[in-house]
C-alpha cells in the first residue's frame, strides 16, 4: 500500500510538472509563434497617441500641452530611425516614404483611420490592463482592424509587418506630499511590430519612467518648475527598450 501511495505520488508530481513546463504565451518582447522569424520589409509609421477608445483600466492620462505632444512625438520618431541606422538585417520603409506610397495611392486617410478603428468596449476586456493584454484580448480580433493591415500592405509594396510607436501616457503633475512640492513627468511608451497578414504581434517593447523636481514647501513658496523632457528621454529612449527585436543586433 505505502509503495502504490508513492507511486500515485511520483505520478502527481511528474504531470504537474509537465503541465508546468508547458509552453506559456510570452509577454513584451518576442513573441512565440515568431521565434526566429525576421520580417522581409517592414513599413514604420510616425508616433502617435495610444486612441482614446482602447484605454485600459490602469492607464494614465496624457495631459501635456499639444506643442509639447508633437514635439514628444518627433524625438519618439527620430529614436526609432536612429536605432535601426546599421542593421543590415532589419529591412523597412521609412515614415516619410510609407507616407509617400500611401498618398501616391490616394491612400493617405489610411493612418488617421487607427484611432477609431481601434475601440473596445472595457466592459467585455477584463483582463485589458495594460497594452498587452488590450492588443490581444481585444484589438487582436477586430475584423476591421485586420481588414486595414491587409490593405496598408497592399499599398506599401506588401510589407509584412507594421511598426507602431505609441505613446501611451505623457502626464505632468503637481502635488504636495508633506510639505514637500513636487512637480512630475511620467512618459509610457510602447512600440508594436504587427504581421500584416493575420493581426498578430510579432514582437512589443515598452518603457516608462517618471522624474521629479523638488523642494520643501516654505510660507507661500510655489511649486518648482517641471523637469525638462531631455531628461525624460534619456531614461524612455534607451536600447534597452529593442530587446529581442527579430534581426536587430543590439549595441549596448
Amino acid at each position: 500500500m505505502e509503495r502504490i501511495k508513492k507511486t500515485a505520488l511520483i505520478f502527481v508530481i511528474l504531470f504537474c510538472g509537465g503541465c508546468i513546463t508547458d509552453h506559456q504565451p510570452l509577454k513584451y518582447g518576442i513573441q512565440e509563434d515568431y521565434l526566429g522569424y525576421i520580417p522581409a520589409q517592414i513599413a514604420v509609421l510616425s508616433c502617435i497617441e495610444w486612441p482614446l477608445k482602447a484605454r485600459f483600466k490602469t492607464q494614465l492620462p496624457t495631459n501635456i500641452a499639444a506643442e509639447d505632444f508633437t514635439s514628444l512625438c518627433e524625438a519618439f520618431d527620430q529614436y526609432v530611425l536612429k536605432s535601426f541606422s546599421n542593421q543590415p538585417f532589419v529591412k523597412g520603409l521609412t515614415p516619410k516614404l510609407t507616407s509617400k506610397l500611401l498618398e501616391q495611392s490616394e491612400q493617405s486617410h489610411q493612418i488617421s483611420e487607427i484611432v477609431q478603428i481601434w475601440n473596445h468596449d472595457p466592459s467585455r476586456c477584463l483582463n485589458c490592463r495594460d497594452p498587452f493584454s488590450t492588443y490581444e484580448e481585444s484589438l487582436k480580433n477586430n475584423l476591421d482592424w485586420r481588414m486595414w493591415l491587409n490593405n496598408f500592405s497592399k499599398y506599401t509594396r506588401y510589407t509584412d509587418a507594421l511598426l507602431l510607436p505609441t505613446i501611451v501616457a505623457a502626464l505632468e503633475r503637481r502635488y504636495n506630499d508633506r510639505g514637500l512640492l513636487i512637480s512630475e513627468r511620467h512618459l509610457k511608451v510602447v512600440i508594436l511590430l504587427i504581421d500584416t497578414n493575420n493581426a498578430h504581434i510579432q514582437w512589443i517593447g515598452q518603457r516608462s519612467a517618471s522624474i521629479t523636481n523638488q523642494k520643501l514647501r516654505s510660507g507661500g513658496s510655489e511649486f518648482p518648475p517641471y523637469p525638462q523632457w531631455d531628461k525624460l528621454h534619456e531614461r524612455v529612449f534607451t536600447n534597452g527598450l529593442w530587446i529581442d527585436f527579430p534581426g536587430r543586433q543590439q549595441n549596448f
